[in-house]
């Protein structure tokens, strides 16, 4: 007996083939050309073959295509795990969702020509809480809403240590940020402008509305400016033992660079 294909069977069939005979490939070349059909074969670093809708065939070498964008590339090396002498230590906040953290490992992510740095982090407990950690390893506090600490290690102590945790908000850290960009911005932009106009200022060009629109952007920026700063190192997340010893400091100075202030 022959088999017997269903209707269903049919029409799953058909679709199959119809999807595998229409695989369409669509190429944008250097000079910004689109150009799509039937794909026939695809080598990436050395061509790509399609069918054009006209039944010819096109060979495309793969430099002279566009450009395409690609997904930042990220790479972490994991510091080894190698297990030191052991510490015992106890965290206590002053917020929720504050944590102790090890960093298992530093990596870079590059965009394009653009290189950062990142960190793999591992979560140990959530405050109040205790634990038993290598002391060799390296810790930072972090959680939702809280200014990351500076890194840290803990020492072995035969009464445990403990560790009192005053979480920055981050938040007021990021508002004060932007405050710092906008009043820098604003005094720099209001200085030149009152400054032109009063250098072109005449009997006969009267520029001092200008002048007086300058000085009033210049003394916004100014005030923007003093209210950032105390919201910057304000914010920092600081860890103190019990004999009131500084493990991460909670104020980071703010220091100008070439590229703009690091805090």
């Amino acid at each position: 007996m022959s088999p017997r294909v269903t209707g269903r069977a049919a029409f799953a069939i058909a679709m199959t083939l119809s999807a595998l005979a229409s695989a369409q490939e669509r190429v944008t070349l250097a000079d910004g050309t689109v150009m799509q059909g039937e794909l026939v074969e695809k080598v990436p670093g050395d061509h790509v073959t399609i069918k054009l809708a006209t039944g010819e065939v096109r060979t495309i070498r793969w430099s002279a295509l566009a450009p395409q964008i690609q997904a930042p590339a990220v790479v972490v090396q994991n510091a080894p795990q190698t297990q030191g002498p052991v510490a015992h230590v106890t965290i206590d906040g002053d917020a929720p969702g504050i944590a102790l953290m090890r960093v298992m490992g530093y990596g870079l992510v590059q965009y394009g020509s653009q290189v950062g740095a990142i960190a793999n982090y591992q979560t140990v407990c959530l405050a109040p809480c205790q634990a038993d950690v290598d002391s060799t390893a390296m810790y930072q506090i972090a959680g939702e809403g809280i200014t990351p600490s500076s890194t840290f290690s803990v020492a072995p102590s035969p009464r445990g240590t403990h560790l009192h945790v005053h979480g920055g908000s981050l938040g007021a850290r990021i508002g004060g940020v932007w405050l710092l960009v906008g009043g820098i911005t604003f005094a720099v932009t209001g200085g030149i402008l009152a400054g032109t106009f009063a250098a072109i200022s005449s009997s006969d060009n009267d520029t001092t509305g200008w002048v007086v629109a300058g000085l009033v952007t210049a003394g916004a920026g100014l005030v923007m400016t003093a209210l950032g700063i105390p919201l910057v190192t304000g914010s920092g997340t600081s860890v103190v033992t019990d004999d009131n010893v500084s493990v991460a400091k909670r104020a980071p100075k703010i220091r100008v660079v070439p590229g703009g202030f690091v805090f």
